[in-house]
């Protein structure tokens, strides 16, 4: 009865191995993540070490941080739109456009 298989039985068989994979992954990202290079605070440093430069010192800086002036036109404009809409007052809503 037990080798004619059931196809939930066979799910479950590769599901929780998938799970403790995915578990183990998780752990081993969490363990080895450095808060002060990634999120917020990893651009809060990059934003501050661009500051405190003339522009030739970028020896720590992430190279998925782009600076103002390596930006067209077009790129330029939506930063831009995107600044004035962070900055207005306005409550963030779905249903207001």
């Amino acid at each position: 009865m037990a080798l004619a298989g059931d196809r939930l039985a066979d799910l479950y068989s590769v599901e929780w191995p998938v799970f403790g994979v995915f578990g183990v992954v998780f752990w081993w990202h969490v363990i080895h993540d450095d808060p002060d290079s990634t999120g917020s605070r990893g651009l809060e440093r990059a934003r501050r070490l661009s500051q405190e430069g003339d522009g030739t010192h970028t020896e720590e800086m992430p190279a998925s941080v782009r600076r103002r002036e390596d930006e067209d036109e077009e790129l330029r404009a939506y930063n831009d739109y995107l600044a004035d809409l962070a900055r207005s007052d306005d409550p963030k809503s779905w249903k207001k456009p």
